[in-house]
């Protein structure tokens, strides 16, 4: 798994909902399983919210 991308989802608001196992087959044959997200429509505003803010702030 791609933890830091989880955390950096997760840091956003997002709820990790489950592991689909053994969901698709790499190139190369090994099985890759797909951690799955959701986003509420209800929690939105307070998401986008953060994200402006997040990339409107300066960095440094």
């Amino acid at each position: 798994f791609n933890f830091a991308s989880q955390r950096a989802i997760e840091r956003l608001g997002a709820k990790k909902d489950g592991v689909i196992r053994g969901h698709v087959m790499r190139r190369d044959g090994t099985i890759r399983d797909t951690v799955m997200y959701s986003l509420r429509a209800g929690e939105w505003p307070e998401v986008k919210a953060q994200l402006l803010y997040l990339l409107d702030k300066p960095r440094g």
